[in-house]
């Protein structure tokens, strides 16, 4: 009997996955605005210079088949793709939530995709393997352009540049590529990372679970230098061109000079930290798994203030005007002030937040467990 009730559900979740409309947005116009890739802003990453209110409203929620990773939705336009870890990648309409298409793949896409002029690149871990694809889907045409085989797991965020992307995979292979698919070196650090790659000058820099920060020649691929910073990272890395920051699994914090490789500081914050700490202009911002959150002398790494949580602070935060907003595994969203870590409001959810913010158009989007996203207005 449990059999046959079992064989009817699979038999009705295949119906409903094949009754979904595929993605082709054959009305949308190319070169419209967006939020194309992780952390994308006005000014610097994850950081937005306005001022939004402390009202918010929900709008709407939408629902995916899988559950999210710690990345993020991507915009372009009127519309806004969610892919999960079951391997689909949705459309929604920023406006009303409503469903416009999906796709399905055969694997799991841990990493934000991005998005050029009409084409979105995602990355896919093949399921039960230690190999991947990168995936160049047009969606104005509904279909898969072109497809590049990896020996690896894909589980660190696209570094997109003018005419380039850099991809990281897991076993420390970096591979610069055109936005067409060609690629243009390949570089293997052999080292296992769960960092972002990021852009200092002629550098490509990461950090690896061995604790190390690993710099190479954004022309060539030639490695520029390897040193042994601390810890094991497991977070991802910011730079503000000179200066880096990188949180490792004791919960410290490096801020390190990008020329040389050379630590200025380290603070410890007590627990590990796992996402991205923020070069603010106002200091350094860190949150860490035990939800604590800092603000820190830039220079010094002395600390401006600091709030405690309850929760566990897992994705990166955003900065927009004088609000930082962090999310909270333990269900919620923190507004706090950048000055001096007041909470200024928070939303209380029913599941567990996963992705990092995205502000775009006054709205507010934001994934939780389970594959709910959600969308608010600033009144």
């Amino acid at each position: 009997m449990r059999r046959a009730i079992n064989t009817v559900i699979i038999f009705i979740s295949l119906v409903i996955i094949g009754c979904s409309k595929s993605i082709s947005l054959s009305s949308v116009k190319i070169n419209q605005d967006g939020h194309f890739y992780l952390g994308q802003s006005e000014s610097k990453p994850f950081i937005y210079d306005y001022d939004i209110s402390d009202s918010i409203k929900l709008l709407w929620e939408a629902e995916v088949h899988g559950s999210f990773s710690n990345c993020s939705p991507v915009i372009y336009d009127e519309y806004i793709f969610a892919a999960d870890l079951a391997g689909r990648l949705y459309v929604f309409d920023v406006n009303t939530g409503k469903e416009i298409g999906s796709e399905i793949f055969k694997g799991e896409i841990r990493a934000t995709p991005v998005i050029r002029s009409s084409t979105i690149i995602l990355q896919m871990n093949e399921f039960k393997s230690l190999s991947g694809k990168v995936i160049f889907f047009d969606f104005i045409r509904g279909k898969i352009k072109k497809e590049i085989e990896i020996e690896d797991n894909l589980t660190n965020d696209i570094l997109p540049l003018e005419d380039e992307f850099i991809l990281l995979t897991a076993n420390g292979i970096l591979r610069k590529y055109s936005f067409s698919g060609n690629e243009i070196w390949q570089s293997k650090q052999d080292e296992l990372t769960y960092s972002n790659p990021v852009l200092a000058g002629n550098k490509i820099l990461f950090t690896t679970v061995s604790g190390k920060l690993i710099a190479v020649d954004f022309e060539t691929g030639k490695k520029i230098y390897s040193k042994n910073i601390g810890g094991s990272f497991r977070s991802g890395v910011y730079s503000d061109g000179i200066f880096i920051t990188s949180g490792d699994m004791d919960g410290n914090l490096y801020r390190i000079n990008c020329e040389d490789g050379i630590v200025i500081w380290k603070f410890s914050s007590g627990s590990e930290i796992r996402n991205i700490s923020l070069i603010t202009g106002k200091g350094i911002l860190v949150s860490n798994l035990a939800g604590r959150i800092a603000l820190l002398e830039e220079n010094t790494g002395q600390i401006i203030w600091e709030r405690k949580a309850k929760g566990v602070f897992n994705s990166t935060p955003i900065l927009v005007g004088n609000t930082i907003i962090q999310p909270d595994l333990d269900m919620e969203l923190l507004f706090l002030s950048i000055d001096d870590g007041t909470i200024l409001n928070k939303l209380t959810f029913e599941k567990r937040l996963k992705t990092s913010p995205v502000i775009y158009r006054d709205k507010l989007f934001i994934g939780a467990d389970r594959g709910l996203l959600y969308c608010y207005k600033f009144n």
